[in-house]
């Protein structure tokens, strides 16, 4: 028994990890793909500002 409820705690352990784990990686690729979005909308937003100012003189 003994033996049979360390694996089940080792198991038990190593499966949260991995949620954990997952978890991290799914909020930091969330976070990634804002900021991207974030860096492409300044991008667009900088590219029509010059776009303007040439277009001024």
């Amino acid at each position: 028994m003994i033996v049979s409820s360390g694996w089940a705690t080792i198991v038990a352990l190593a499966a949260a990890l991995f949620a954990v784990i997952a978890i991290v990686n799914v909020a930091a690729g969330l976070a990634g793909w804002a900021a991207l979005a974030g860096f492409g909308t300044g991008a667009c937003t900088v590219g029509a500002g010059v776009l303007v100012a040439m277009d001024d003189r």
